[in-house]
């Protein structure tokens, strides 16, 4: 399936972890600002993914084992907001990380295909990049975040990925950005703000 719908049907992560959120002893209402913000944001990330062809039932599975992924991301991202567990962030990221390398790997030797890795520097630069980057920071941070934040601002990431992803592909690759697009971003940066804007705690903060 195209890349675009896999990242739209990602975008839905924010929906399960918001709705899972208001369950368990640690379970945080919505508000109805908060709801309105979540929807926004997803019609946000639609005008910027959504397909031109539109979906397709014959990538029916495929989209199915996505939602499947995003409904486990969320079930563990609030099972670790909820747990007490003996090791910090940093500790249960580094375990994270190289359990799903390992199963990487183990996949590789499995269906042959380990033998095909090439070396070169733009690979060797882009494997660092993510490593410190969008695994380590990003993950480190997310980890943090689960345990000193309520669920519907979490949930909030999925929808500003797509729009960073967009810019980053119109700055770097050179990629067409439409007006579409640039309304999107402008829709989830509305539905973020609704989500995580707190009008009563800004307003005695400035006073």
């Amino acid at each position: 399936m195209a890349s675009n719908q896999s990242a739209l049907l990602n975008a839905t992560a924010a929906f399960w972890i918001a709705g899972f959120g208001t369950l368990g002893p640690r379970g945080h209402s919505l508000s109805s600002r908060a709801q309105a913000g979540l929807v926004i944001g997803f019609i946000g990330a639609a005008l910027i993914l959504w397909p031109r062809i539109g979906f397709s039932f014959e990538s029916l599975g495929p989209q199915l084992a996505i939602v499947a992924g995003c409904i486990s991301w969320a079930v563990g991202t609030l099972y670790y907001r909820s747990v007490k567990v003996g090791s910090d962030p940093l500790m249960f990221t580094a375990l994270q990380m190289l359990t799903g390398g390992l199963m990487i790997i183990a996949t590789g030797v499995l269906s042959g295909t380990l033998g095909d890795w090439e070396w070169s520097w733009p690979g060797v630069g882009t494997l660092l990049y993510l490593t410190l980057f969008s695994s380590c920071l990003a993950y480190t941070a997310y980890a943090w975040l689960m345990v000193n934040t309520t669920p519907d601002r979490l949930a909030t990431y999925s929808y500003v990925n797509p729009a960073v992803a967009a810019v980053l592909g119109w700055l770097v690759l050179h990629e067409q950005l439409s007006g579409t697009q640039i309304a999107g971003m402008v829709v989830i940066l509305a539905g973020v703000m609704l989500v995580t804007f707190r009008p009563r705690a800004w307003f005695s903060r400035s006073g």
